[in-house]
């Protein structure tokens, strides 16, 4: 892999993670965590509260023998270490880490507490271990924290203060801010229709307007010091390299390209014209990328309902694109009628939508059901009940098929939202860990009758009996399965179903497990208000 890139003139930059984000090592050697207990790989995403320990010899042992034997295999000058996202929590109760606070004289002040001067500690160390073979270290701004290697060079990812407060003293750094565009793992599109993925929001245009050289560094001399910009693609929500390319392409041509350009020769109109032909290149390597998808102003659905009619409009995040579609039932062609203003609907009908580039390609495609509804009739006074009913039963469930059988006992929580709230969340998920499903119903009133959307990241919603939203091989990370219903003007009935579990590496018990309404005349979701 490494000749591979140097043979296109790319330098691979080994990153081995300390203090955090090291629970597999631990989980090897347990001798490199404070308490020096067995633990397993992290099942889930996030930053688990077992870190190295930097108290004792050991850690710096094994991270010199770590090194020899990466540096064998990459000749990259710069050698990354992390430095991110590490939790201090253990080493204010470790007594060897507070040994070595006190023994080295570390101090809390205004630049830090002494578990942060601590970490500054440990990335000195690993700054020594590097030099002995020549290498430069890189770490993410957290490193900062405490006090700044001497040597060090900085990615600066939570934003770009990092980044200035290291080159203002003289450090080199490199410019790679997660909401400025260069998190390639960001949702680029409407996320109700897009892939899962971690959130925020990095468009093309986006990703090529970042500038990496601040105008406080400019101003100060200091510029010299911003080595370039960087993009990361983190692979938590990617399954398959098709996945990974539709992410990265184009937006990579976006970095790349603001990479090498002066400021003041950047031309968005002219990349985005100049885009279309690089990704027919793509297509000539059978290269994977994103095409916008057709999405619906204002947030899109793929289960339309129709009580009166329904206007259905559809716009894309590239102007370039043209949109076609289909109301037969068939796959979208490049010969298919082109869509040129809104549908209305007002009977039964599945739409099939896709975008369609300058040369001819499609996006993935989009069908949108639109059913024509009675509304569901509201329930009689004595039918309707206040408060809400709730059930759990322990185990862990895959899907609610699996519920059958299960063992329910009666539970009591304030809100629907509280389904997730039975177990509290372990950032470090122990074999200890009891996983369980719920299930709770209420009554919720509707002012008028009409068309009601709905949105929940529960397994399973349903509205009358009626089942509304299903969640089923869902991340459960946001709610993509958006769904409309008719309701009559009164009191309906309203019941989830919310399954704790980890897949995919997204612990469930962090979703966001609220139900949200919305009417046609409503701008934004709200939660339902259960009587």
């Amino acid at each position: 892999m490494v000749a591979y890139a140097a043979e296109r003139h790319i330098t691979v930059v080994p990153e081995i993670e300390m203090p955090g984000h090291a629970r597999a090592a631990i989980a090897a050697y347990p001798g490199l965590s404070c308490t020096h207990e067995t633990e397993h790989p992290q099942p889930q995403w996030g930053s688990p509260d077992i870190v190295f320990c930097p108290g004792g010899e050991f850690l710096f042992q094994f991270m010199e023998d770590v090194v020899d034997e990466v540096v064998a295999l990459f000749p990259s000058t710069y050698f990354h270490i992390g430095g991110d996202e590490c939790l201090k929590t253990q080493w204010e109760h470790c007594p060897a880490c507070q040994a070595r606070i006190k023994a080295e004289g570390l101090v809390a002040d205004e630049n830090g507490t002494a578990e942060e001067k601590l970490q500054s500690y440990a990335v000195r160390r690993m700054e020594n271990i590097l030099a002995k073979h020549g290498r430069k270290l890189v770490g993410w701004d957290e490193i900062l924290e405490g006090g700044l290697s001497p040597n060090a060079t900085v990615m600066s990812w939570r934003g770009e203060k990092g980044g200035i407060a290291a080159a203002l003293q003289g450090h080199d750094v490199i410019m790679t801010p997660s909401k400025e565009g260069m998190y390639l793992d960001h949702v680029q599109g409407d996320p109700k229709i897009e892939p899962v993925s971690i959130g925020n929001y990095t468009t093309l245009e986006k990703a090529y307007k970042y500038e990496p050289v601040p105008e406080e560094l400019v101003a100060g001399g200091k510029d010299g010091h911003v080595l370039g910009l960087q993009c990361n693609t983190w692979s938590e929500y990617i399954y398959s390299n098709e996945h990974r390319q539709y992410m990265m392409f184009p937006r990579a041509f976006a970095v790349a390209e603001t990479g090498w350009t002066p400021r003041d020769r950047k031309d968005w109109d002219s990349f985005r014209e100049r885009v279309e032909a690089a990704c027919h290149r793509l297509d000539l390597r059978g290269v994977n990328y994103h095409i916008p998808l057709p999405e619906q102003p204002g947030g899109s659905c793929d289960h339309l309902a129709v009580y009166d009619k329904a206007v259905v409009a559809f716009t894309t995040t590239r102007p370039m694109a043209g949109m076609v579609y289909t109301l037969d039932g068939s796959t979208p062609t490049v010969a298919s009628a082109t869509y040129t203003q809104p549908f209305v609907f007002t009977e039964d009908a599945v739409l099939k939508i896709a975008t369609l580039t300058p040369y001819g390609k499609l996006s993935t495609v989009r069908t949108i059901y639109v059913s024509k509804q009675e509304p569901l009739p509201a329930l009689p006074a004595a039918a309707v009940e206040s408060g809400i009913k709730a059930w759990r039963a322990d185990g862990r469930f895959l899907t609610a098929a699996h519920l059958e059988g299960a063992d329910w006992r009666e539970v009591s929580i304030r809100r629907l939202r509280d389904v997730n709230t039975l177990e509290p969340f372990n950032r470090n998920v122990p074999d200890s860990t009891v996983f369980y499903a719920a299930k709770a119903e209420a009554f919720f009133d509707v002012a008028k009758t009409g068309v009601y959307r709905f949105s929940s990241d529960c397994d399973q919603v349903w509205i009358d009996g009626q089942l509304l939203i299903d969640n089923e091989d869902e991340v459960k990370r946001f709610s993509r399965r958006d769904a409309e219903v008719v309701l009559e003007r009164g009191c309906h009935r309203i019941q989830v179903i919310y399954l704790y579990n980890i897949l995919g590496g997204w612990n469930s018990i962090r979703s966001k497990t609220d139900v949200l309404i919305k009417s046609p005349e409503d701008e934004k979701f709200k939660s339902v208000k259960i009587l």
